[in-house]
């Protein structure tokens, strides 16, 4: 996740849960969950959340999704295709 304003990145990790997900966030979140994990699992939803609780206003942010072992780019699953449709996604994977 890049903040486009201030040019700061913020990772994530997948299955991290964040347990106090932004309200700016959430709102867009499916629910029930479209895969077989909540909602809350990905890593792009822990970065996004990282991101609005430092101060990133969600109209700034874009998003890149790899491999963390290869740093090859990944496709968003469905629950992060739905939350985050209005992002500028990096890697060029929806």
């Amino acid at each position: 996740m890049v903040n486009r304003r201030t040019g700061k990145v913020y990772t994530g990790t997948s299955g991290t849960k964040p347990s106090n997900i932004s309200a700016k966030l959430g709102v867009n979140m499916p629910d029930p969950s479209l895969e077989p994990w909540d909602t809350h699992n990905c890593a792009e939803i822990d970065a996004a959340n990282k991101a609005i609780k430092d101060g990133s206003s969600i109209v700034d942010l874009d998003i890149a999704t790899v491999y963390t072992k290869s740093g090859e780019p990944m496709p968003c699953c469905r629950n992060c295709s739905v939350t985050f449709r209005n992002f500028k996604v990096l890697t060029g994977k929806r």
